[in-house]
């Protein structure tokens, strides 16, 4: 019988003889596991990528042909390929094989005419697509295993929050001619029970949303209080987006 140890050797010692690098990702996007080579590849240091999201370690992975196909990886669970330009000019190719537990990742040299397109002169401001992609698909998959209200309110928090740099969310709907807070995070809860089971006025800003299906944004509560005379900037937020729920 093989001891334990000598397992794991053998086990370290097998993926280390395969080419390449090769790397692991749990259900949140973070990087488990990661061979020498595979950091070595993407010249970064190990022990700083474990732990870490790919495409936050590695702004130059944060670009649009990648997030496509992490994308089909995470909705078919079927092996996806692509290539990208760690800069100044090397190219590498990444497998992605996807299950229920995970994404596992092989990391070889790659060519400039394998299919990936050029990258952007200058990077994106603001979250990065793969981040709030990841972010929203996995809300769509977590969604599917809420067993009630809160949960919901929870795992939408957890995932929306940091996809959008937000502070603060609350979910509303309507009751009876009234307006119920179903939840909430970030938020003040004295302001927030201020507006529970308060009358559906056209004066509040939330209810335009909840009555019409369309939604509404302001950048400013100079915006706000443009469009809704009279409102009290209470919630110390600075820009804000009200989006209905079907």
């Amino acid at each position: 019988r093989i001891r334990p140890v000598a397992e794991s050797r053998a086990m370290t010692a097998f993926v280390e003889r395969l080419p390449g690098g090769s790397c692991a990702l749990d259900l949140s996007g973070r990087i488990t596991f990661i061979t020498p080579a595979a950091a070595g590849l993407v010249a970064a240091d190990r022990s700083a990528l474990l732990g870490a999201l790919p495409w936050e370690a590695l702004p130059w992975m944060d670009v649009p042909h990648v997030e496509d196909r992490y994308r089909a990886a995470l909705v078919t669970r079927r092996p996806q390929v692509f290539t990208v330009l760690r800069p100044p000019d090397t190219w590498l190719t990444f497998e992605l094989y996807p299950d229920s537990s995970g994404i596992s990742v092989r990391i070889l040299p790659g060519r400039a005419d394998d299919g990936a397109p050029e990258p952007p002169s200058a990077p994106a401001t603001g979250p990065g697509r793969a981040t709030v992609l990841y972010h929203l698909m996995h809300l769509a998959a977590t969604l599917t295993e809420a067993v009630g209200v809160q949960d919901v309110v929870d795992q939408t928090a957890d995932q929306l929050l940091p996809a959008l740099d937000a502070q603060a969310m609350v979910l509303m709907t309507a009751d009876d001619g009234r307006l119920r807070i179903v939840g909430h995070r970030g938020y003040d809860a004295a302001v927030v029970d201020r507006f529970d089971a308060a009358p559906l006025s056209p004066d509040i800003p939330a209810v335009r949303p909840l009555t019409t299906g369309e939604p509404d944004f302001f950048a400013s509560f100079a915006e706000m209080e443009a469009a809704y005379p009279g409102t009290v900037h209470e919630d110390g937020m600075s820009a804000w987006a009200l989006l209905p729920l079907i």
